[in-house]
């Protein structure tokens, strides 16, 4: 499913699991970031990121965490 245009950031899933906000990412009208501590504590390889917005749309990234 594509995201629609104006839809809002509801949640991301790491590895198939929501994480929490509070001191893993922040947002902004630019995107989101990941705190470093946060990307730390993935493991090694590739972890896939599932954003979830509002409208019920959801967009897929890949991050490969080197040791």
């Amino acid at each position: 499913m594509e995201q629609k245009e104006g839809a809002k950031l509801k949640s991301i899933n790491v590895n198939g699991k929501k994480i929490n906000k509070t001191g893993n990412y922040t947002t902004s009208s630019e995107g989101v970031k990941f705190e470093s501590n946060y990307l730390e504590s993935l493991e090694s390889g590739q972890n896939v990121i599932e954003f979830i917005m509002d409208d019920g749309s959801k967009s897929d990234a890949t991050i490969s965490i080197e040791e």
